[in-house]
């Protein structure tokens, strides 16, 4: 008979914990996030992650019927969260970042206690019915401490029972101990926590990827949203363009029949006029195009009807050259903020670190490779008694070595290591040369959108006062039709010239800012932040 009471070691390593594939998914979620977390937290930015769309996105309550009232007042910040719930290459970013802190994890597992369990168990007979019965189980633990010993401790259990002569059932106890350490060659900490420093780092990396990308992608999003809105002012420049010509050309035909105008003068208004309503049904259609390839960018059905909010807009534009705020960094300043900030040229730095480490580790592994094994084992009956026979515990002590007759692997090795460190430095010294470039390209592209607004501004002035001359010029039958249709088309390029300079100044703006790495994003849309009290100084 099987003894019950006997059994209960083998059924305790037996006994595993059984998790769900939900509970896993949890588990492993719990893991990664907090690695997220902390590793955001050190680039300062405390802000929620997650790694799947809300599922209550305003992308699925549209597709499901609904309209909601902020569709037709959308706010930069709208945007920038919608985008992101929905754009694939965000999502890229953030499963980026999620699977190298989940590569992370594995390693950790690898570099710290790792438990094994396993078992089996079966019955044995002929056509008379059964005669044996058998089990097995087996736990087992390894770590690898800091000087690079390997520890494998393995504690098993066997049990077995004829159940056809009714011989007593046998509990058989095993233990084994094997001690694995490197005494020369590839030795170091450093080669030997080489895969976990290299999770850490790429955590590192991606974490930094993804705070860099937020910002490119809410610039972008800030990009397409004040084009619109420049489109529109455009539209809406061409419709009142529009309306006064045709007043014009009204008033010409109606005096073109008494007999007071020429018939070319009246020819000259119609035509302008004709020639207006075109452009307004082109920027009408630009409008239309912009709108439909800004849905698409947020991941909205493009058939939605949505609209801006154009109050900073519009302020914007009210307050002119007053509103623009200065900018007073000097060149080598932006240039100090941006090497001290740059996430990018962190990582690239941080990258010929790890390059120059590799390298150390290849140079270490052309040497001479001894190893200390140590085994130790024991086995015993553990029922009817708790007795152990030590006579069947044994123990081996061994060395291993590998000469260095066969190192072509190594020292291929090596000399890529080589290459790739200077590789590197060369990638870092193009990178701080680059940075350089597009600096002074954006301090060149700022000051030039601020003059330009300026003058913009100016030639605006200028043509409402050369209009309003012309305008009574004519009533007062001095000038021709033409010298009226010449004005209206001068002060309808200058409006249109101003905002477009207006909108190039704030890209500008912001392009610098994103060079320095002085944007900040977070739920509330997209700030400039402030200069560090050093620099204003």
């Amino acid at each position: 008979m099987l003894r019950p009471l006997a059994c209960l070691p083998l059924f305790g390593l037996l006994t595993v914990a059984c998790l769900t594939p939900a509970e896993h998914l949890a588990d492993a979620d719990d893991e990664v996030l907090a690695i997220v977390a902390a590793r955001r937290a050190e680039l300062g930015e405390p802000g929620a992650f997650a790694i799947a769309p809300p599922a209550d996105s305003l992308r699925s309550r549209v597709l499901a019927g609904e309209r909601p009232p902020e569709l037709l007042a959308l706010t930069l910040a709208d945007c920038q969260r919608i985008a992101a719930e929905n754009s694939r290459s965000f999502q890229d970013r953030r499963e980026s970042l999620y699977l190298a802190a989940l590569d992370l994890t594995l390693q950790r597992y690898a570099f710290g206690y790792s438990w094994g369990a396993g078992g089996a168990a079966g019955i044995s007979g002929d056509e008379d019915g059964a005669s044996s019965l058998d089990a097995s189980g087996l736990l087992s633990m390894q770590t690898v401490l800091g000087d690079g010993t390997d520890v494998v401790l393995d504690i098993g259990a066997s049990f077995f029972e004829n159940l056809a002569s009714g011989d007593p059932s046998e509990l058989i106890g095993d233990l084994g101990l094997t001690i694995t350490r490197p005494l020369l060659g590839v030795a170091s900490t450093e080669a030997l926590y080489e895969p976990l420093t290299n999770a850490e780092r790429a955590v590192v990396y991606e974490a930094r990827r993804y705070e860099r990308f937020r910002r490119t992608f809410a610039v972008d999003v800030y990009e397409r949203y004040w084009r619109i809105l420049q489109e529109h002012q455009v539209a809406e420049n061409e419709t009142q363009n529009v309306e006064s010509l045709r007043l014009l050309a009204e008033k010409n035909r109606a005096l073109g029949e008494a007999g007071r105008k020429a018939a070319i003068e009246v020819g000259e208004s119609d035509r302008d006029e004709l020639r207006a309503e075109s452009r307004l049904v082109d920027a009408a259609g630009r409008l239309e195009g912009l709108y439909d390839d800004f849905k698409f960018f947020l991941g909205l059905p493009i058939d939605v009807e949505i609209a801006l909010d154009r109050s900073d807009f519009d302020a914007a534009v009210e307050v002119g050259l007053e509103g623009l705020e200065g900018f007073d960094l000097t060149e080598g300043q932006t240039l100090d903020l941006a090497l001290t900030r740059r996430m990018d040229l962190a990582t690239t730095r941080d990258r010929l670190v790890d390059s120059q480490r590799s390298l150390r580790i290849a140079e270490e592994a052309l040497g001479f490779d001894v190893g200390l094994t140590v085994t130790a084992g024991a086995s015993g009956e553990l029922d009817p008694g708790p007795e152990w026979d030590a006579g069947d515990a044994s123990w081996d002590l061994g060395l291993t070595w590998d000469s260095t007759l066969d190192r072509l692997s190594e020292r291929n090795a090596y000399r890529s290591a080589l290459i790739s460190r200077d590789a590197s430095q060369r990638d870092l010294e193009e990178f701080e040369d680059q940075l350089r470039v597009d600096l002074r390209g954006n301090l060149r592209s700022l000051e030039e959108a601020y003059q330009n607004y300026a003058i913009q501004l100016a030639s605006l002035e200028n043509a409402e006062r050369q209009v309003e001359s012309t305008e009574l010029n004519y009533e007062a039958g001095r000038i021709e039709t033409r010298f009226v249709l010449d004005a209206r088309a001068d002060l309808l390029d200058a409006r249109n010239s101003s905002v477009s300079a207006l909108v190039n100044y704030n890209l500008a703006r912001l392009d610098l800012f994103l060079d320095m790495e002085l944007l900040d994003v977070d739920e509330d849309g997209l700030r400039l932040g402030e200069f560090p009290a050093t620099l204003e100084d």
